[in-house]
């Protein structure tokens, strides 16, 4: 990937032509590195019980399955966030149960108060570093921070780590 497209990356138009496009030809959703079945020991491990019904901020969820994923094990209390409006519309029909936001991860308006668990499937990796990513998305003494770069990194090594606040 060139500089200009990788620039790109960070702007909500390139990501709206992106799914717009898949919303005409598929409908399927795109998983960035693992899909949840590859993730779930991780997560598992990482996560609190879904019975402590921690507060889950998915940060640049895109059309991946997670949210609903995490729902399925009984994670209710959720919120994604993506700052394309057309995958996040998409999302919503998909999945009309959970909470989806507009909202740019480098600048949330969310209250970060009310969030425990920062889940980064891949936005900090494609837009920012994952300690800044995190840094705003887990803004609270309390909240944990999960970051997910799985499969090649820029460095060329595979990754998935967990980044605790």
């Amino acid at each position: 990937m060139d500089v200009k497209s990788t620039i790109e990356l960070g702007f909500p138009d390139y990501w709206n032509r992106r799914y717009a496009n898949v919303a005409e030809s598929e409908q399927a959703t795109h998983e960035w590195f693992r899909t949840f079945d590859k993730l779930r020991l991780f997560l598992e491990k990482e996560l609190p019980s879904a019975s402590s019904e921690p507060r889950i901020l998915h940060l640049g969820c895109g059309d991946s399955t997670l949210p609903a994923d995490l729902a399925n094990l009984q994670y209710r209390n959720q919120v994604s966030v993506d700052f394309s409006d057309v995958v996040i519309e998409q999302m919503q029909f998909k999945h009309p149960g959970l909470e989806w936001r507009v909202d740019d991860v480098r600048k949330l308006s969310l209250d970060d108060a009310s969030i425990d668990i920062a889940i980064d499937k891949a936005s900090a990796r494609e837009m920012s570093t994952p300690r800044d990513s995190m840094l705003m998305g887990a803004g609270h003494p309390g909240c944990h921070a999960v970051w997910l770069a799985v499969g090649p990194s820029r460095g060329g090594a595979s990754q998935c780590a967990g980044i605790r606040g």
